[in-house]
């Protein structure tokens, strides 16, 4: 795997075989030429760009580091290390460990510098929000902007075909879960529309991105919990953006796979169609309750299950049509 034209072969099979054109691989990473030479087998990419490259595309965790010489070892140990670190809560081997790092790294250039003071910093973000309990939204801005330039909130649409790793979407996680809190915290809610959307749409980039089914049950359960806590701080009054944000949210859960059928999802949706034929009540007719048409059809149809929120607008109404 160290000979550059293998790696150019294995690299250019994997790009293919996952439909992903070189633009769209190599942004915020290299120049689309230089990628070219490394599909080529005419030069062979750093440690950081190979591995960054690798994790883009799904690569098995044996072909993502590759190593070739002590210097990358160290670093990679080194960074591994800082990772545990992180999770025994060692504050001093932390800073101590990045601090080596950062002298590891400090003569690369170009491109490969670039991913290293992403990683320094994401690391250092970690440590931060791990051990000492404070972060703010912008030290993720700061690290996105290696990878994603003029990111900011309500701009989640222009990330639709990208391709990103895992780290990636992590800091996407987090900008927006630290966004969302400071925004909270200062009872500033202007932007809570934008937030809602651009949520929805990385719950479907991750869907569809190249990891593990790990990381993605992890980062869009993290996505869900931000969504819940948005949605439940819109008014009253929401409006027709943020109803159509909360419905497109429930067909991307239906879609992931969230919703299993079981013998109390039927008792729900049975009961539900009794209580519709002893009313006289079409779909329709119930879609007043708040619950659209098309969905409550498909809970009745049984492809679906009706989400506890949704159990109770319906109950709700029921109680207030009986009560009439």
């Amino acid at each position: 795997m160290t000979d550059k034209t293998n790696f150019g072969k294995y690299i250019r099979e994997l790009r293919l075989t996952r439909g992903v054109s070189k633009v769209d691989l190599c942004e915020g990473i290299c120049g689309k030429v230089t990628y070219q030479y490394y599909e080529d087998g005419s030069c062979y990419p750093p440690l950081l760009i190979r591995k960054r490259l690798l994790d883009r595309l799904g690569a098995s965790e044996d072909n993502r580091i590759v190593l070739v010489d002590s210097d990358e070892y160290q670093r990679c140990t080194d960074y591994f290390e800082l990772i545990d670190c992180i999770e025994d809560k060692d504050i001093n081997e932390c800073y101590y460990l990045l601090s080596d790092i950062r002298e590891s790294v400090a003569n690369l250039k170009g491109k490969e510098k670039q991913v290293a003071e992403q990683m320094l910093i994401g690391a250092e973000a970690e440590i931060k929000r791990v051990l000492e309990k404070n972060v703010d939204s912008q030290i993720y801005k700061i690290i996105l902007d290696y990878s994603i330039k003029n990111f900011e909130i309500g701009s989640a649409n222009i990330l639709r075909h990208s391709v990103l790793a895992s780290e990636e979407y992590y800091y996407l996680l987090m900008y927006y879960i630290y966004i969302w809190k400071e925004m909270k915290a200062n009872k500033e809610y202007e932007n809570k529309e934008n937030v809602l959307k651009d949520v929805i749409i990385l719950m479907k980039m991750i869907d569809n991105a190249f990891l593990s089914e790990e990381i993605k049950e992890k980062f869009i359960s993290s996505l869900k919990w931000l969504y819940g806590e948005v949605h439940d701080h819109s008014n009253e009054n929401i409006n027709r953006e943020c109803e159509e944000a909360d419905y497109i949210m429930k067909e991307t859960v239906i879609n992931l796979g969230d919703i299993h059928k079981s013998p109390k999802i039927v008792c729900d949706i049975d009961f539900i169609k009794n209580k519709m034929d002893e009313l006289g009540y079409t779909p329709k007719m119930l879609s007043e309750s708040g619950v659209s048409e098309r969905e409550l059809k498909r809970i009745l149809s049984k492809k679906v299950k009706p989400t506890r929120m949704t159990m109770k607008i319906i109950l709700e109404y029921f109680e207030n049509v009986e009560g009439l």
